[in-house]
């Protein structure tokens, strides 16, 4: 990780906002990460632009003011105005004295620093109060960023870990989607069957905000059904990289879930699941944890087949304090997911097994703490093997597409999925 604690206090107070804005996310593009130096008499100069918040930290001083705007001096007042996607920081100084002020004008916060006697200490204690979270002004950016920018790694968007855990749990407990999932029914028999593995890829590009997300997702599932296979213990593990503008995060979850029988065709799966987010060259990282509940209703007509899966989650952020800062997202949203599938035979074979087509909607609902995207739908559709083969999926596999669009924001894109069972 990047080591904070000592390089901060070795440069101006106006770094500071650059590591604030380190520290809100792991990802920037060059027109949404930028500075914009203005000193009063001064000539208008281009705001400086940056391809990562390390890059934007190394010129946040008195040489990278200089670049940005020559007129700029450590000894006249000057405004270092941020723009961290959508995200407005600034640290001001307004006279060429001592006095630093740090403003974050979308929530309205604003704090002087002018207990000592000249500028750089003044810094230090600007430095100590943005670690330390004090009033929770770090997490009012993080808040911020969350709400109004879509390259966030934790919440806001389909390609944060948040939604990711909602999506797995979804998955886990449903044959709903393009990848092979296990199911059983009484008429299928009550004999004790192997544990099965699920191998599964997802590649997707996504925009939003002007900004292009390319994301790969590995999720690993292994299912152990009891002597009654409609029960089983599942275990799941997806993993994700995203790329925004050059800039990588990485994530990933675990999940444990018991599938129960209500009836032959209606299931319930209750999980619980833990996760983590981070980017070792941004110093970005948050913890997550939620519970969820999710109901999968099968049922055919004629020669198709009709699935049913509805989901509610809880999930929330936990604080974690890396190399002296505290990282507090202080999220809590209430999930509701829902959807529908239809599939259907295609009257020839795979590798000696039945090929189906499936389409499905998906619709995913976030209430709480404010999200970039609020209301998510998933359109996808799927070829590959029939999904149950004597109570349980051996050898099975998908491919497909998915398109995924919010009713709220400029989110959209698609993406392949690719699944395997044995």
């Amino acid at each position: 990780m990047i080591r904070w604690s000592r390089s901060l206090r070795q440069v101006s107070g106006a770094t500071l906002a650059g590591g604030l804005a380190l520290a809100a996310l792991p990802v920037s593009a060059s027109d949404l990460l930028t500075i914009d130096v203005v000193v009063p008499g001064g000539p208008d100069t281009a705001p400086g632009t940056f391809s990562d918040a390390e890059t934007l930290i190394d010129s946040l001083n008195e040489n990278g003011y200089e670049s940005i705007n020559p007129a700029y001096s450590d000894s006249a007042p000057a405004t270092a105005n941020v723009n961290y996607r959508g995200v407005d920081i600034v640290v001001r100084y307004p006279d060429g004295g001592e006095t630093v002020i740090f403003e974050i004008p979308s929530t309205g916060f604003s704090e002087t620093f002018d207990d000592f006697e000249d500028r750089s200490a003044n810094e230090d204690a600007l430095v100590d109060f943005l670690e330390s979270n004090q009033d929770g002004v770090f997490t009012q950016v993080l808040q911020e960023a969350v709400a109004n920018t879509p390259s966030d790694p934790v919440a806001g968007t389909p390609s944060s870990l948040m939604s990711k855990m909602v999506e797995a749990d979804f998955t886990m407990g449903t044959t709903i989607g393009p990848e092979p999932n296990q199911v059983a029914s009484a008429n299928e028999g009550y004999n004790r069957t192997r544990s099965s593995f699920g191998l599964n890829a997802r590649f997707g590009s996504f925009t939003a905000d002007d900004t292009e997300i390319n994301v790969v997702d590995l999720p690993l599932n292994w299912s152990r059904p009891l002597d009654d296979p409609r029960y089983a213990v599942i275990l799941d593990l997806p993993l994700t990289y995203v790329e925004t503008e050059g800039t990588d995060s990485f994530s990933g979850s675990m999940g444990l879930g018991l599938r129960l029988p209500l009836y032959d065709n209606w299931t319930l799966t209750p999980a619980i699941r833990g996760g983590v987010v981070g980017s070792l060259d941004l110093g970005a990282a948050a913890a997550l944890g939620g519970v969820s509940l999710v109901s999968n209703y099968r049922f055919s007509y004629e020669q198709f087949d009709f699935g049913i899966g509805n989901s509610v989650a809880y999930l929330q952020t936990f604080p974690l304090d890396i190399d002296g800062v505290e990282f507090d997202y202080d999220l809590q949203n209430v999930v509701l997911r829902n959807g529908i599938s239809v599939s259907g035979p295609l009257g020839f074979k795979i590798f000696g097994q039945n090929a189906t087509w499936e389409g499905s909607v998906v619709n995913t609902l976030f209430f709480g703490d404010e999200l970039y995207a609020e209301n998510v739908t998933d359109i996808a559709f799927s070829l590959g093997t029939v999904q149950s083969l004597n109570g349980f999926t051996w050898d099975s596999f998908r491919i497909g597409v998915t398109y995924t669009f919010s009713a709220d924001s400029d989110y959209e894109g698609f993406r392949l999925n690719f699944g395997y069972r044995f």
